[in-house]
């Protein structure tokens, strides 16, 4: 099991995995970044795809939906977003806006 340092305690890779998904999930206030629905599992997605050079990191995840998640897959996220029936260009600015928060490591 791997640990990090975080203060002056020892922590695991597994309440580290947990903490950095929290911070996500609470900055979208639980919520679908894409359709903006509060699902009862959320899962992360990766906004630009990892098959296409996307990242693990904060400014590159956000909380999906399962429909959402699945229904993207690895498809280009704008082109994406655009065709479906709760497409919104507020939260898509919101979106792109989260794309420019520098990625940052797991707290």
């Amino acid at each position: 099991m791997s640990h990090r340092i975080e203060g002056s305690e020892l922590v695991s890779k597994r309440v580290t995995k947990n903490s950095f998904r929290r911070e996500i999930i609470n900055a979208w206030d639980g919520c679908c970044a894409y359709c903006g629905c509060r699902p009862e599992k959320v899962t992360l997605d990766h906004v630009i795809p990892k098959a296409k050079g996307g990242t693990t990191q904060k400014g590159n995840l956000v909380p999906a939906c399962a429909p959402c998640n699945v229904s993207k897959n690895h498809c280009d996220v704008w082109q994406w977003y655009a065709e479906q029936e709760f497409y919104c260009a507020t939260r898509e600015g919101v979106i792109r806006g989260w794309l420019e928060v520098p990625a940052v490591s797991p707290s």
